[in-house]
C-alpha cells in the first residue's frame, strides 16, 4: 500500500528543491538527506512498506510517495512519524496572503491475527527562512485526522481541516510536513496515507469587488433584456 502526497505552490516554485525526511518512533533518526527512504526500513517498533520516494512534479510542485506502515514491535505506545522536508521554494507575493490547506485521506486494511484501527494524522508548516529544524518551527496548518472504520477487508477515511492564511515573504522558503500513525500495540493491520498540502493565492479584496460589480453590472443586463 502506497499513499500520495501532493504540495502545489502558486503561482511559481523555485527549480531546484532539496528534499530531506526525519522519522521518529520513541527517538527521531539523524536526517536522511535524498530522496528515497529503501523499502522495509524499521524504526523503533514500525517498518516502512515499500519506498519512500520524492520528487518534482510536472508543474514545479514536489510530490512524495510515501509507504504504507505496520508494526512490528510491541516494546513503545509510541506513534510512527514521518517529516518530509522540502527546501528551496520561493513565490513572488502578488497577494498580500496565500492560503495554506491541508487535506488526508487514510486507509487500513486488517491483516494477521489482530487487525484493529488507529488515528492518522497530517499537518504542515511553512517557513520563511527556508527551516529544516524538527520539529517545525513555522507556521502550522491545521491538522487533518481520521480514523477509518472497523471491519474486515480495507477501510479508508478522509479529512479537510480548512486552510489558515499566511504572508509569504521573497525569499526562499520550506515545507515540512509530518504524517502520524498511531498503531497500537498487538494491532496487526497495515496502515496508509494520502495527504495532500497546497499553498494558493487568496484575491486581493480590490479584485474582489471588480468581480462582484462586473456580476451586478451583467444582472441589470439580464433584467432589462427580459423588460424588453
Amino acid at each position: 500500500m502506497v499513499a500520495a502526497l501532493s504540495l502545489a505552490a502558486a503561482p511559481k516554485a523555485e527549480a531546484a528543491l532539496t528534499f530531506s525526511w526525519v522519522v521518529c518512533q520513541v527517538a527521531c533518526s539523524a536526517v536522511i538527506p535524498g530522496d528515497t527512504i529503501a523499502s522495509g526500513t524499521v524504526f523503533g517498533d514500525y517498518t516502512l512498506r515499500g519506498a519512500v520516494t520524492a520528487f518534482e512534479g510536472p508543474t514545479g510542485a514536489a510530490e512524495f510517495v510515501i509507504p504504507g506502515a505496520v508494526r512490528t514491535g510491541q516494546t513503545n505506545v509510541a506513534p510512527l512519524q514521518i517529516y518530509t522536508i522540502v527546501q528551496g521554494y520561493s513565490l513572488v507575493p502578488n497577494s498580500p496572503a496565500y492560503s495554506f490547506d491541508v487535506s488526508l485521506g487514510a486507509s487500513e486494511a486488517s491483516f494477521g491475527n489482530t487487525p484493529s484501527r488507529g488515528l492518522v494524522e497530517f499537518r504542515a508548516w511553512y517557513s520563511s527562512t527556508n527551516s529544516a529544524v524538527i520539529p517545525p518551527n513555522g507556521i502550522a496548518s491545521n491538522n487533518a485526522s481520521c480514523t477509518p472504520i472497523m471491519s474486515p477487508g480495507s477501510n479508508s477515511c478522509q479529512n479537510d481541516p480548512g486552510p489558515v492564511i499566511i504572508t509569504p515573504g521573497l525569499t526562499g522558503f520550506s515545507i515540512i510536513t509530518r504524517t502520524t500513525f498511531w498503531i497500537g500495540l498487538g494491532d496487526t493491520s497495515i496502515y496508509a496515507a494520502s495527504p495532500d498540502v497546497n499553498l494558493t493565492l487568496v484575491p486581493e479584496p480590490g479584485s474582489m469587488v471588480l468581480f462582484g460589480t462586473g456580476l451586478l453590472g451583467l444582472a441589470g443586463l439580464v433584467r432589462r433584456k427580459l423588460k424588453k
